[in-house]
């Protein structure tokens, strides 16, 4: 029966439980699974998606009272736009800004029709609206002489948890949660302070990040798709 890893017991993003080889894994939140037995308190799995898909592996039935598993709950696929400033280079980083879901588009100007006032009033109102987009955009990196790839990349399911989130744990719960670009290689979306390629986060900013792409899907591999682009 398909099931995914219960996120409500997931409070750093992740879920602790055994593989085939009752080895400690920790299975990263909203994994879907097809259950296959409960014993000895547990509840045994196979996995579907993400890299471990194909491994066996199992998770306390209830922890708390509450279910380790739970029925699916996917959303349709994640979009990350980020856009790069040539321009915007210290030392070897290159500063840019994230959005999710779609990046901010300038209004048309507004024709004159006779009421000057009131055109001025919407014309202000939306570029109001305008600047309010631009300033929640995210503040990340790259390394500027090996800058993420430009253009569609995928975003994976996460792997495993990264140990150089642990120094940010206190900006982030789910800092050790990364996802990778693309589906081979080091480049990761991760939060962080500096960065050898990837695209790297303020830390303070990652918890949204997190919570808008855990649950997302594109395919078996994906959360979604991260589009970077470079600008003079």
């Amino acid at each position: 029966m398909l099931k995914m890893i219960n996120p409500q017991l997931c409070s750093d993003g992740w879920l602790l439980g055994r593989n085939e080889s009752s080895d400690k894994t920790a299975y990263i939140s909203h994994l879907k699974v097809d259950t296959t037995k409960e014993e000895a308190g547990r509840q045994h799995f196979i996995i579907q998606e993400g890299p471990l898909k194909g491994q066996k592996g199992s998770v306390y039935k209830t922890v708390d009272g509450n279910a380790g598993v739970v029925d699916v709950s996917h959303d349709s696929q994640g979009l990350v736009f980020v856009d790069f400033k040539l321009s915007a280079v210290s030392g070897d980083l290159m500063s840019g800004k994230l959005w999710l879901g779609a990046r901010p588009v300038k209004p048309k100007p507004i024709t004159p029709t006779g009421d000057v006032v009131k055109d001025a009033f919407a014309r202000a109102g939306h570029e109001a609206a305008y600047q309010l987009q631009l300033a929640l955009g995210i503040p990340l990196v790259t390394q500027a002489s090996n800058p993420m790839p430009k253009g569609w990349s995928a975003l994976e399911i996460p792997d495993a948890p990264h140990s150089g989130g642990t120094y940010y744990s206190d900006k982030s719960s789910f800092a050790t949660v990364w996802f990778r670009i693309g589906h081979n290689g080091d480049r990761y979306l991760h939060p962080g302070r500096i960065s050898a390629g990837c695209g790297t986060v303020e830390p303070d900013r990652w918890t949204p990040i997190y919570n808008y792409l855990i649950s997302k899907r594109k395919d078996t591999k994906s959360v979604g798709a991260i589009h970077v682009a470079y600008e003079p």
